[in-house]
């Protein structure tokens, strides 16, 4: 499989929202958590993806903040690039989909404590160093 996509690291208050996968097209990505986003559509931007699934995932309006460095994963079965972005939500009224379990708001360091999607490990750079990236 190949996919194109993009992750929104989406803050309120200097907490991140973090999604419990309830569905996935890898069977080893239920149960576990990841950032919004999701795969680019047609001639779609990154940036338009990011603000549309963010919107559709959460149910909330964000504002880019700043694009961060993309990523490349690769395993046996998946070849991704991944546009990740800083977003700003403007409240946390989330209406999830049925993609989506739960959701939770986050100190960047706690991140590291959950059980993340199968490549959302590489997003852990960003939520380790947020002073340096800006996160924060």
């Amino acid at each position: 499989m190949e996919f194109n996509i993009t992750r929104g690291l989406v803050r309120y208050q200097k907490r991140f929202f973090l999604l419990k996968r309830a569905t996935d097209p890898l069977p080893e990505n239920i149960g576990k958590w990841e950032c919004p986003g999701g795969t680019l559509k047609g001639e779609e931007s990154p940036t338009e993806n990011v603000l549309r699934e963010c919107q559709l995932e959460l149910g909330v309006s964000c504002r880019v903040v700043k694009e961060l460095s993309f990523f490349d994963y690769h395993t046996d079965t998946v070849k991704s690039r991944c546009h990740v972005f800083l977003l700003e939500a403007e409240n946390t009224a989330v209406e999830l989909t049925e993609e989506h379990s739960e959701w939770m708001l986050v100190d960047p360091q706690e991140v590291q404590d959950f059980d993340l999607v199968l490549f959302a490990s590489l997003l852990l750079e960003y939520f380790r160093n947020p002073e340096f990236y800006g996160l924060v």
